[in-house]
């Protein structure tokens, strides 16, 4: 249980979680858990600016705002006794929530962020109070991602370009600094074709190879220098169980992965001290619309069904078996990013954090 204070309470009111709603169940459930468990039951009157602010909420779902309003003054019957600070304030506190990811002082550009992984954790970083840049090469995409964040209560803009050439990362850089610099770096865009062996040419090899793994190399080379004169930073990869299990397919696509993963562990030794982290996410398989689409088209023929319903169990147990029998989420994903950017993870250096359901099967 974590201890956290009314101002920073009344900060969760207004963020951007609870205007999409991920974090109200949280309080409900951690509320009910906990009232009866402490050592002590004591009775303060809730600080009048809650008690303004909670009288004058305003969102599309007032009765959401309500309710976590509710949840927030009944926790004052579960209120610890008064604390004071180093100059003697005393301020109360109420069990709320078990951590704190302290972003709301950062910028993070992800790469690849109008869709899929990327849209999930861009979303989840600017709902922990990070100003986010969305990166994708059509406009329309990238501006409909940063408008859903900013209409949470998020800040984002936008930094259009194609990393895959020197010149487009360079755009995408000027872009996203233009505000500000960025203190997170998450390598995520990449992409790849349904080959086989016979069918992935050297030339399909090389476009991989330069997307996946040298425009990250160009995000890195261009952003991290000035993480290391400020003595803060984030860099985290996005990998996958490929890299260490591959497939018989898609060869051009696994040997990237394992690229990606490399690149970022010598990143990390190279970081050595300097207060900027390197780490990969390796997730599984992820039910994004991309990997939907796909497996319901090979479904039927596979004999897997013909609805969604009938395919999926299949297309898992074929597929991709692991100790969850699904897919995994995007917000799974999301969530393991963006506890690498926090600085609870400031002793986790060249780690990759595995999320696919235990579909890897290794110890290391």
């Amino acid at each position: 249980m974590a201890v956290i204070y009314w101002n920073s309470a009344w900060q969760k009111l207004r963020s951007p979680q609870f205007r999409s709603g991920l974090y109200l169940a949280q309080w409900v459930h951690t509320y009910s858990q906990v009232r009866d468990r402490l050592p002590y039951r004591r009775q303060f009157a809730v600080p009048g600016f809650v008690r303004r602010h909670a009288g004058n909420l305003t969102d599309r779902d007032g009765r959401l705002w309500r309710a976590v309003a509710a949840c927030v003054i009944a926790a004052e019957i579960a209120l610890p006794p008064a604390l004071s600070t180093a100059d003697g304030q005393q301020v109360y506190g109420c069990i709320l929530s078990s951590m704190e990811l302290n972003l709301t002082t950062k910028r993070a550009l992800v790469t690849g962020s109008s869709a899929g992984l990327g849209e999930a954790t861009a979303k989840l970083l600017a709902a922990e109070g990070a100003a986010v840049v969305i990166h994708g090469r059509d406009k329309d995409r990238a501006q409909k991602v940063a408008q859903e964040i900013r209409d949470a209560g998020g800040t984002a803009t936008v930094a259009l370009g194609d990393l895959a050439t020197d010149e487009g990362a360079a755009e995408v850089v000027r872009a996203a600094t233009a505000d500000g610099p960025v203190d997170i770096l998450v390598n995520n865009a990449g992409f790849y074709r349904h080959l086989s062996w016979a069918e992935a040419a050297p030339d399909e090899w090389n476009d991989t190879y330069n997307i996946n793994v040298v425009s990250g190399v160009r995000m890195i080379q261009q952003l991290v220098p000035a993480m290391r004169e400020r003595g803060w930073g984030r860099v985290i990869t996005i990998g996958g169980g490929l890299a260490s299990q591959p497939m018989n397919t898609h060869p051009q696509y696994n040997a990237t992965l394992a690229a990606r993963h490399n690149l970022a562990v010598s990143l990390a030794r190279d970081l050595k001290d300097t207060g900027v982290t390197s780490n990969v996410v390796s997730p599984g398989a992820i039910l994004v619309e991309a990997t939907k689409d796909l497996v319901t088209s090979i479904g039927p023929a596979r004999g897997w069904g013909d609805t969604w319903e009938e395919i999926q169990p299949n297309a898992v147990q074929a597929l991709i078996p692991n100790d969850h029998s699904r897919f995994g989420k995007p917000d799974e994903i999301a969530a393991a990013v963006a506890y690498l950017c926090s600085d609870y993870a400031e002793y986790i250096s060249g780690a990759t954090i595995r999320v696919d359901g235990g579909l890897i099967r290794s110890a290391f």
